[in-house]
């Protein structure tokens, strides 16, 4: 019993330790939604971190390797930017993928079959398209002059990632 109590314990603490959301300190003026964009860019950059160590293991068609290669380096370039701007005003990044990301990670991982490419195609359009959607939301309503200009940035970006993510899936990968 007492054994059982104290894993329960150290799993408690290690489950509140995991953040799926960016925090900021109560006295901060950064507003929901610029917590909401942080938080996006956050999961976008290590989901797709994440799968390019999928692609590297698997023997994607030259497409999706383009593809991979270039939405892995863009990643590599956000992240010391974001982490930054979140330094900057003491915001907390999340330290885990959201459920349906890291769902979405662990079907490519585990059961990438029967088509690892377009499985990755599809992962990849459906995680840059909800960051856009929240990127552009905030380049639009955020009142930080910061913020502002990572997302004005960032959003054409990840629009040419997804004009290739959905060149590569054209050309029906096999």
């Amino acid at each position: 019993m007492k054994n059982t109590l104290g894993m329960l314990a150290l799993l408690a603490v290690g489950v509140g330790g995991c953040s799926t959301t960016a925090q900021a300190p109560r006295d901060t003026a950064f507003s929901r939604a610029d917590l909401q964009a942080l938080t996006a860019a956050y999961q976008l950059i290590a989901f797709d971190l994440q799968e390019c160590t999928l692609v590297q293991r698997q023997n994607p068609g030259p497409a999706v390797q383009r593809v991979a290669t270039q939405i892995c380096a863009d990643a590599q370039h956000y992240r010391p930017m974001l982490e930054e701007l979140a330094a900057r005003y003491d915001v907390t990044l999340p330290n885990r993928l959201d459920y349906d990301l890291e769902e979405q990670y662990v079907a490519l991982a585990y059961h990438p079959m029967p088509n690892f490419d377009v499985n990755y195609l599809n992962d990849q359009i459906a995680s840059h398209e909800q960051a856009l959607a929240v990127f552009r939301n905030t380049a639009g309503t955020t009142a930080d002059g910061n913020i502002k200009a990572l997302y004005q940035n960032a959003i054409p970006v990840v629009e040419k990632n997804l004009a290739s993510l959905h060149q590569a899936m054209a050309e029906k990968p096999q």
